[in-house]
């Protein structure tokens, strides 16, 4: 019989690339690079003899090596007729406009125009010119699904833009009793304009709260890891006590601790936290939506989550 400290890491391994990186449309079948790192991290486990479920931490930047004994706490994959919106078991879908913070120029809404499946296993949010106004659509699991540790991934492909702004992120669960800052926020991906214009980070409130400046740590991921615009990547963030770690397909891009933010802030990101997906348009830091920006459409192929 193979010895357990052999066939975990074998097995944890082989269930990794089955749920995150395949894509249940078939539309991207796994790069060569992720199938030879993953034979070469589990060389490595193997010949080491050690348990990959015994760690609660990324051991390298290799997402092979997160925490592989997670189990699948929920998921969607997005399959359903065309046109139907996404489930509302799992998803609220947010409406209105006033612009959310940023002098957005949007008007949210729950048109299939604007946020419906495709038919072919995926999730359409479309910023699209109606008429005289910009419509989109912006998607939250508040009350439905929250978590405060554990994987969440999402494999998604974004627009670009003059003027689009389109974000994977989450938002502390207690935001309709403390309010923002107070509830924290994190950015797993975004990005203005441009996938060279982007950011990963979090924010949380000072403390004193009357300071309503929040604290900020973000950082601009480089070309060679954002990759080739308009595919599909997978966007994910780890968290556990004292710690969130940010990464893009495979690479860790950002970790954070309290150590890591500035004096005077309180960390808030041990507490429940829930996913938001939108596509925004317009306002201060995007700028002006551009003639030729519309359409502009974020694909979702699947969103996960691990604990």
């Amino acid at each position: 019989m193979t010895p357990r400290f052999i066939r975990r890491p074998v097995h944890a391994v082989g269930r990794y690339l089955r749920n995150l990186f395949r894509a249940p449309n078939g539309a991207r079948p796994v790069p060569i690079w992720v199938a030879v790192g993953s034979v070469a991290v589990t060389a490595l486990l193997v010949a080491a003899g050690i348990d990959a479920a015994a760690s609660g931490k990324l051991q390298s930047n290799d997402l092979v090596a997160l925490q592989t004994d997670l189990g699948l706490v929920a998921s969607d994959d997005f399959t359903g007729a065309a046109g139907t919106l996404p489930s509302q078991r799992m998803w609220n879908i947010r409406t209105g406009d006033g612009g959310w913070g940023n002098d957005e120029k949007q008007t949210y809404t729950d048109s299939p125009d604007n946020v419906s499946l495709d038919g072919e296993g995926n999730l359409r949010i479309v910023a699209r010119q109606d008429g005289d106004d910009v419509t989109s659509a912006r998607i939250d699991t508040l009350g439905k699904l929250d978590t405060s540790n554990g994987l969440l991934a999402v494999r998604a492909r974004m627009p670009e833009g003059q003027g689009i702004h389109p974000a994977i992120w989450m938002l502390g669960s207690s935001l309709e009793v403390v309010g923002y800052p107070e509830s924290g926020e994190i950015d797993i991906y975004e990005h203005v304009n441009s996938v060279r214009d982007n950011s990963v980070g979090a924010i949380g409130p000072r403390t004193d709260l009357s300071v309503k400046v929040p604290w900020k740590v973000q950082r601009r991921l480089p070309e060679a890891v954002t990759g080739t615009p308009g595919e599909y990547h997978t966007y994910w963030v780890y968290r556990e006590p004292g710690l969130i770690q940010i990464g893009l397909d495979g690479t860790t891009v950002m970790e954070l601790t309290p150590d890591d933010i500035p004096p005077r802030s309180v960390w808030v990101m041990d507490d429940p936290f829930f996913v938001v997906l939108n596509v925004a348009a317009g306002g201060e830091w995007p700028g002006p939506v551009g003639d030729s920006a519309l359409p502009a459409e974020m694909s979702v192929d699947w969103v996960r989550m691990y604990g």
